[in-house]
């Protein structure tokens, strides 16, 4: 067996990159199956992801058809993965996964399987097999490391989704000028700082805006291009607009989170109809930067309100390939995890 598949395969390595899952992915994961994609870098550092992360309830899929269900784990080549469940009280599902672990093993190493229950069950590919209290399991040197970088839990991955459109608001014309102050007062106010009402009383304004595929992929393309800064709400070149959706540069979740702030105000602002528009540019841009589940939760919200909703369509489309961004970082969305203090 190769020295890296030994390093990587440790109980006390398992069990730290899985208690580090829910900070990495963002919610609480019961119920849910995680695979976790483990490389060993060229410095020695323990890398954790990506992952694919899917109920429980599929696992009769996936064990129908696991290689696609991996397809965007496997496009990374990593060095093995690991399988983490998260059962609800009651529910079993240790032999379904033995079979997963089975079947997935035949084409990526699978290095071990993590059972997180009442107590915390590691059983490595060698047939190791330790357990660990759930005390322990939230209290890691990863998880602490997770919470010192500000990483949080939500209740569940439904916690995602945007608000819910304003029932009694109504597209407004667009007036190009008026559209950067609105974007301020929208950051103004996702951020908990004053804001220009009269400004946050026009961001309907927004919602027609996006209605315009040209004009909304430009938007897309500024907010790629340099996201902390404000929009230049201006419509780019075709072929100008082509490259940077084809080659933009590398964007991890962390430097998308004001987008989404921003966008998660005017969610709750706009028209029912301009609702999808907002839930599908922020579906975009999350599977731009690595945050799948997300990209999955708004592109969802997006297609309940209007099914035919091109983009959101194709990031589902995206999603189910597993094809990744035109930019690819090997340490894309991953956990770093390191014996020693950084």
């Amino acid at each position: 067996m190769p020295n890296h598949i030994v390093a990587l395969n440790s109980p006390d390595l398992l069990f730290q990159a899985a208690s580090a899952l829910p900070y990495t992915l963002g919610f609480a994961l019961e119920g849910s199956i995680v695979i976790a994609a483990l490389s060993l870098s060229r410095d020695g550092v323990i890398r954790a992801g990506p992952c694919a992360r899917l109920d429980l309830e599929d696992m009769p899929r996936l064990l129908t058809d696991g290689r696609q269900a991996l397809a965007v784990i496997v496009a990374h080549h990593p060095q093995g993965v690991m399988l983490v469940t998260f059962p609800r009280p009651g529910q079993s599902v240790s032999s379904q996964t033995d079979a997963l672990a089975a079947q997935l093993d035949t084409f990526v190493p699978v290095l071990g399987i993590v059972q997180v229950g009442a107590r915390v069950r590691v059983v490595t590919d060698r047939g190791e097999e330790s357990t660990f209290t759930r005390e322990a399991f939230g209290s890691t040197a990863a998880v602490a490391s997770c919470i010192a970088e500000g990483r949080g839990v939500l209740p569940d991955v439904t916690a995602l989704a945007y608000p819910e459109a304003n029932e009694n608001a109504a597209d407004i014309s667009v007036q190009t000028a008026v559209l950067p102050a609105i974007w301020d007062a929208l950051a103004a106010c996702g951020h908990g700082r004053p804001y220009d009402a009269r400004a946050l009383e026009a961001a309907p304004m927004l919602g027609t805006y996006l209605d315009d595929a040209h004009a909304r992929d430009s938007l897309i393309a500024d907010l790629l291009l340099a996201p902390k800064a404000r929009p230049r709400f201006t419509v780019r070149p075709l072929p100008e607009l082509h490259d940077i959706l084809r080659s933009g540069p590398p964007r991890h979740p962390e430097e998308c989170l004001g987008i989404d702030r921003i966008l998660r105000v005017l969610a709750a602002r706009v028209s029912p109809q301009a609702h999808p528009r907002v839930c599908a540019l922020g579906a975009y841009v999350a599977w731009y930067s690595g945050h799948g589940a997300l990209a999955r939760i708004l592109s969802d919200q997006a297609l309940r309100t209007q099914a035919d909703y091109t983009l959101a369509r194709l990031i589902q489309e995206s999603l189910a390939a597993g094809l990744l961004a035109p930019w690819r970082v090997v340490d894309r969305g991953e956990q770093r995890l390191e014996s020693e203090p950084r």
